[in-house]
């Protein structure tokens, strides 16, 4: 199985975990949350680069974990959602996650 994996990654690129600056390996608690935002967030029909733009904007805004999200509350997720491009979808996915 590991040398499938490493075969895929090498054909194909990184991961996007490593893209995106997230250190699954540390198996941090924190870092699993990010992990499961990005996600979130490359889980509906949009594009790539807006997924990655839109995760990006959250980790400027320091939105990166479930209190800081609770705390920015639904508007500012929107927003942060819309700077990213994600305007399809960003009122479903800001409910999602609160």
């Amino acid at each position: 199985m590991k040398f499938a994996i490493a075969k895929l990654i090498k054909k194909h690129g990184e991961l996007y975990s490593e893209q995106l600056g997230i250190k699954l390996q540390s198996k941090k608690e924190s870092e699993i949350f990010k992990w499961f935002l990005a996600a979130l967030l490359f889980g509906k029909r949009i594009s790539e680069n807006i997924s990655i733009k839109t995760y990006q904007e959250f980790v400027k805004a320091k939105i990166t974990t479930p209190e800081a999200i609770l705390r920015a509350g639904r508007d500012r997720l929107v927003e942060i959602l819309d700077k990213g491009g994600y305007v399809r979808y960003d009122f479903s996915t800001a409910d999602k996650l609160l």
